[in-house]
């Protein structure tokens, strides 16, 4: 048993923990294979994934705004020419 351990046994026995259990409790916080981290590493994974997705999500969004700046801007062109040319006439 590790020195972090034996304080974990220590800690949980002060606070009036059977020794079996503090045993067991300390045990399954050690284990760095244990459910808890799997599921860590899942959620992980999950989220990159997400991140992953709206990087692309804001990529297209980019591109359309891209496109729509040169649709209204050319619209403007277009009013600004027919404008002009009714008050010249």
């Amino acid at each position: 048993m590790s020195t972090l351990e034996i304080e974990v046994v220590e800690a949980f026995q002060s606070f009036g923990v059977t020794p079996e259990v503090a045993m067991r409790a300390a045990a399954a916080l050690h284990n760095p294979d244990g459910e808890r981290t799997s599921k860590i590493d899942t959620s992980i994974a999950t989220i990159e994934n997400d991140i992953k997705e709206i990087r692309g999500d804001i990529s297209s969004l980019q591109t359309d705004s891209n496109l729509l700046k040169w649709m209204v801007g050319f619209s403007l062109v277009i009013l600004v020419t027919l404008l002009g040319k009714a008050l010249i006439t």
